[in-house]
């Protein structure tokens, strides 16, 4: 089994939520969703809820009517369960911002709301040092912007849909 962060991306355009993913993109996000529901992937996730809370605001927690949905019900069924979901302790300043993020120039500019998964990500290296837990993209172009200075930072990241985002950020076909 594997350790993987999940960015709300990838339940979202499972969900068929993002109209701009292709298909095979959708395709491959469920794949990965599947593969946490199925106990193959365990899902890593804050203990501040910071994870927890944006999944809550963009999908259905009563489970139905999308995969993304079902997801998030697992979550909240699971989140206690270190055989299926590991909560990695991480730390928030007076605002509730999460602390530890590289301060580098070449972040400055990197989303504000992703920083919860690249934190999370560092403080399971710092626990479980050299395994790293992935941070699963589907179609969020800020990380792909972004991929070699979170890289140097030790953040490691999959991208689902690497040809789509390689097309977005061209300009082509959006």
């Amino acid at each position: 089994m594997t350790d993987r962060i999940v960015d709300t991306n990838v339940p979202l355009v499972a969900s068929g939520a993002n109209c701009d993913a292709s298909p095979e993109c959708q395709r491959k996000s469920v794949d990965a969703i599947k593969d946490v529901l199925d106990e193959r992937t365990r899902l890593v996730i804050d203990d501040k809820w910071l994870i927890l809370r944006e999944y809550m605001n963009k999908l259905n927690s009563s489970g139905q009517p999308r995969i993304g949905d079902e997801f998030l019900k697992w979550v909240l069924t699971n989140r206690s369960n270190t055989d299926r979901c590991l909560q990695v302790e991480i730390q928030c300043d007076q605002t509730g911002e999460p602390l530890g993020f590289p301060h580098t120039q070449e972040l400055h500019s990197f989303d504000r709301s992703d920083r919860k998964f690249a934190v999370t990500a560092l403080e399971y290296i710092a626990r479980n040092s050299p395994q790293k837990a992935p941070v699963l993209n589907a179609t969020d172009s800020d990380w792909w912007h972004h991929r070699i200075p979170l890289a140097e930072a030790g953040i490691e990241i999959e991208f689902l849909c690497q040809d789509e985002i390689l097309k977005w950020s061209s300009g082509v076909g959006r």
